[in-house]
């Protein structure tokens, strides 16, 4: 993913937001999530379902960061169960970006640096 973006400065909410769920569903696929529990706009939708795969969204102000967190199994099969949410489990962020402002000519426009890292990697 571009680590910046221009755009018009009416489309910039719009933009980050789509950049933002290109972002959720590109960790959940390296995660091997299937798509249809993770494909929604809002990820509110498909959160919930997440926690039988270990994995927690957690959203700050407002939506605009995003951490995600992946808990790894303890004790068997029948009787284990997901180790609690820490941060130590912390495997992606999204947090807001830099916004500025430019100016050429007549033009306005935003330039957007995307605050973003994951610690998965695609295989190949």
């Amino acid at each position: 993913m571009s680590g910046i973006i221009l755009c018009n400065i009416s489309d910039s909410n719009q933009i980050l937001l789509e950049k933002r769920i290109e972002w959720v569903y590109n960790v959940l696929d390296l995660l091997e999530i299937p798509q249809e529990i993770s494909r929604s706009q809002n990820i509110f939708d498909f959160r919930g379902q997440l926690n039988q795969y270990g994995i927690y969204i957690e959203t700050k102000h407002g939506g605009e960061e995003i951490d995600i967190y992946k808990c790894p199994w303890y004790g068997s099969q029948e009787e284990g169960g997901w180790l609690p949410l820490s941060k130590k489990y912390l495997i992606a962020q999204w947090k807001l970006p830099k916004y500025i402002r430019k100016i050429e000519n007549k033009d306005v426009y935003y330039e957007l640096h995307l605050n973003e890292w994951s610690m998965l990697r695609k295989k190949g």
